[in-house]
């Protein structure tokens, strides 16, 4: 399940001539401070001097040892580690404690992240202990927030970077204790909630890919009415079972063009124009530049760029199964030009595959795309709430 924070226990603030965010919880109606990062935290820099780094006698032994790569990946919270040392390397690091807050300070400039356990760091990290009345959490999105600030006023050398210096005389504004615990609980279960789609749609995209495979190798078979057995797959070409079409469609001219028909591009869905080329669903392919061999599953009464072809199938073959079939074929092997890449139908039409009956093209076609529906359901409601919070983040801070 994902809950998300209700806002009905929340207020718009219209006080003016204060520090005050525009949406607070109502039992809240103190001002906010400013601080310098170095009076509400101790900050240290993470620490390891041997070099050259990759010396194996300080590494494999039981203490993890965070890289700025878990901090970026963690998504808020630091479990994960990419290696370990042993007693020698701990004794050339620096150990910080569970519920510090690692920054990042060199190239990825302001990622953060909260130490689930004790971890070593290296000295492209900092870690940042908050004082007894400052949220570790809260603290954390402040850091979200202010990333883009941090990343622009990064020193540009070789490697953009900011130092031990800057962090401590970064301007903070903060509220009473109990609101930072709010305000930093809140915005954790939006993104717990956040996390948790993520984990159900890798696991449906992993579930997709492991049935595609076990259809196409014809190791998962669909059976007819009373478990009877559907007839052998035969092998054809694609030219055989598809066709082509091109469009001559330049994004240029339907700039200004406004209507209710969708016309497709090499990302997607582009617009919506006043006419449409195709009456039935049909595939798009992206024949050339990036994203060459791609397809898409357009609408009916749809359009696409002349960057895409429009692949349809011929009698007794279900657009559905074209579609997936399509997707199982390497394209790069038919791809021309260096510059700009770039295939044709006439090279990848002698493509050879196997076809099963059309019944049977059927069940795969409409058992694929429920998958498919799920995998895109759950890609919506990501976006969603990671607009809510977006939203939250510009609202709940000052």
């Amino acid at each position: 399940m994902c809950n998300l924070p209700q806002l009905s226990k929340m207020s718009i603030m219209k006080q003016k001539n204060a520090i005050l965010p525009q949406l607070r919880f109502p039992q809240f109606s103190a001002a906010w401070e400013v601080k310098k990062l170095e009076e509400i935290a101790s900050v240290q820099r993470g620490r390891f001097s041997p070099r050259p780094r990759n010396n194996p006698i300080y590494y494999g032994g039981d203490i993890p040892f965070v890289q700025t790569s878990d901090v970026v990946k963690s998504r808020g919270k630091i479990a994960k580690y990419s290696q370990t040392l042993n007693t020698k390397g701990l004794g050339v690091s620096r150990k910080f404690k569970r519920g510090t807050i690692l920054i990042t300070i060199a190239a990825n400039i302001g990622y953060t992240g909260i130490l689930e356990i004790d971890m070593a760091c290296p000295d492209s990290l900092v870690g940042i202990t908050p004082n007894e009345n400052v949220y570790n959490y809260f603290l954390h999105y402040i850091f979200q927030i202010e990333r883009p600030k941090m990343d622009y006023l990064a020193i540009a050398a070789a490697q953009k970077n900011i130092n031990v210096h800057f962090l401590k005389t970064y301007a903070i504004k903060l509220p009473v204790f109990a609101e930072q615990q709010k305000i930093g609980n809140f915005l954790s279960s939006t993104d717990q909630c956040i996390n948790n789609l993520n984990k159900q749609l890798a696991l449906w995209q992993r579930y997709k890919q492991g049935i595609l495979q076990q259809i196409f190798n014809r190791q998962l078979r669909f059976k007819q009415a009373k478990g009877k057995d559907y007839p052998v797959w035969v092998e054809k070409k694609l030219g055989e079972i598809a066709l082509k079409k091109s469009s001559s469609i330049a994004a240029n001219t339907i700039k200004n063009n406004m209507g209710k028909y969708v016309i497709y591009g090499a990302s997607g869905m582009l617009k919506h124009i006043n006419f449409f080329q195709e009456e039935q669903m049909y595939i798009g392919i992206i024949k050339d530049g990036a994203g060459v061999g791609r397809t898409l599953l357009c609408e009916a009464k749809s359009s696409v760029l002349g960057t895409l072809d429009i692949i349809k199938p011929k009698v007794g073959v279900n657009i559905l199964f074209l579609y997936y079939v399509l997707g199982q074929i390497c394209f790069k092997r038919y791809i021309v030009g260096s510059t700009i890449p770039h295939i044709y139908f006439n090279s990848y039409k002698t493509q050879k595959l196997l076809l099963p009956t059309l019944p049977e093209q059927q069940k795969i076609g409409n058992f694929l795309v429920d998958i498919d529906s799920k995998i895109n359901h759950l890609r919506t409601r990501v976006a969603k709430v990671q607009a809510f919070k977006k939203g939250l983040l510009q609202q709940l801070f000052v």
